[in-house]
């Protein structure tokens, strides 16, 4: 029964990780022992030989792993680069634009200010003209008549300069 079970259990084991369960074979062929009734030792040499093999299998498989680490990581290690590389330059180009946009707000604030003053001043010629209107507002209008006698007197004060101009009293 003991042995069936070792069976299954090594026979269920992964490969990788046969070397586990050492500990577990040791304490059943030392319980296989106390018997006396069987003789174990091919068994115990054919154990044994097992876990040795799986050792040196385990210690080229570590080999492996670890070469292909070194060779995973300077993998990721130019990745990265690669990755730092093009970050670097997507960060030029960031800074670039960004400085584009501050000259561009510079220009703009000034063109802003510029026009800022233009309003003001178009600002003071609109109040100057509504004041200019108000006053004509409130300026009496003259009527027909004072109108036709103004013409009238403007035309006879035209007479009496040419009459002036004509006349030669010293002749």
């Amino acid at each position: 029964m003991l042995w069936d079970n070792l069976c299954r259990k090594i026979s269920s084991t992964p490969l990788d990780s046969i070397s586990s369960i050492h500990d577990e074979v040791q304490v059943v062929l030392a319980s296989m022992r106390s018997f006396d009734k069987f003789d174990i030792f091919h068994l115990e040499e054919r154990l044994k030989m097992l876990f040795d093999r799986v050792a040196v299998y385990d210690t080229a498989r570590s080999a492996s792993l670890n070469k292909a680490s070194k060779e995973i990581l300077a993998r990721q290690m130019k990745e990265a680069k690669d990755r730092l590389h093009e970050a670097r330059i997507k960060e030029g180009k960031e800074k670039e634009e960004l400085n584009n946009l501050e000259e561009r707000k510079r220009n703009l604030l000034a063109l802003l200010d510029q026009q800022q003053q233009i309003l003001q001043s178009v600002q003071v010629e609109v109040r100057e003209i509504e004041e200019e209107i108000i006053a004509l507002e409130n300026t009496s209008s003259l009527s027909d008549e004072v109108a036709e006698n103004l013409s009238t007197t403007m035309k006879q004060v035209e007479v009496v300069k040419e009459e002036l101009e004509n006349l030669k009293p010293f002749v």
